[in-house]
């Protein structure tokens, strides 16, 4: 498998965590707040 194929794929998955993650804490602390 080609190296640079593996590491854009990884950045992408790294990156779709980041954003699921990210929605996630938004929604916790919007819930906390009120």
């Amino acid at each position: 498998m080609n190296p640079a194929f593996f590491l854009l794929i990884f950045k992408f998955i790294l990156k779709f965590i980041y954003i699921n993650v990210d929605t996630v804490l938004r929604t916790n602390c919007t819930q906390m707040k009120e």
